[in-house]
Parts: C-alpha cells; structure tokens; sequence
C-alpha cells in the first residue's frame, strides 16, 4: 500500500475505494447499492473488516460527503475512527513521524467538522 501525504486521498487504498465508488455511480448505481457492494467487496479482507479501519471507512465518508449523500453507517464508522484516535494509532504503530501525525490529526479533524456540517444540512441526503 502506497502513501505519499496525510490526506484522506493520500493513498493508494483510499483512492481505489473513491474511484470503484464513483465509477460505480457512473454505472448507474445508486450510493445505496455502491456502499454495499464495496463493503461486500472489502469485508473479506481481515486487515479492512474491521469497524474501525480508517483505510477503508474514511476515504468511503469522504466520497460520500463530495457525491451529496452518505449512509449512517459509513458516517458513523469515520466518526468513531476520528473520535477514538484509532487512525493515529495505527500511524503510531506504523512508525510514523510526530510531524505526520500532527499533520494527519488537523486532516482528521477538518474532515470531522466536514462530517458534522454535512449531517447538520438539510440539503443532504442520508440513507441506509
């Protein structure tokens, strides 16, 4: 897995994740059935099965979030992530510089505030 910053779309897993998503948009999907089959696709994956793996819950949020629409579970996975630390965690056990982490945790909590926000605008839609 490739990594070159600490933003959500700075890897090499979590732009897979929003491309498979938009291309399946693109295909006639709807975000209901995207999310599900992506979460059939990964869930086999012990290192991505998890509740709380930021590879795969993050980058999904943020798609979402920049496509109009999330779903609940989705929203609240990321968030428990942000929330828990459990992104930084793995970076700290990843060994991981203190300036990345920093680094990470302001992207983190941007994109917190940007879930929130998002969760708070009518004009969204959630589904699930």
């Amino acid at each position: 897995m490739g990594t070159w910053g600490m933003d959500i779309f700075e890897d090499d897993l979590a732009c897979d994740i929003r491309d498979e998503y938009v291309d399946m948009l693109d295909g006639g999907y709807s975000c209901k059935k995207a999310t599900k089959m992506l979460i059939k696709e990964y869930k086999d994956d012990s290192e991505l099965s998890s509740e709380n793996c930021g590879f795969f819950w993050l980058p999904l949020a943020k798609i979402q979030i920049e496509k109009g629409e999330i779903d609940k579970r989705v929203k609240r996975n990321a968030l428990e992530i942000i929330d828990k630390n459990t992104d930084l965690d793995n970076l700290v056990q990843l060994g991981a510089s203190e300036e990345s982490i920093k680094e990470r945790a302001a992207v983190l909590q941007d994109f917190r505030e940007s879930l929130v926000a998002f969760a708070n605008d009518k004009k969204f839609r959630f589904f699930r």
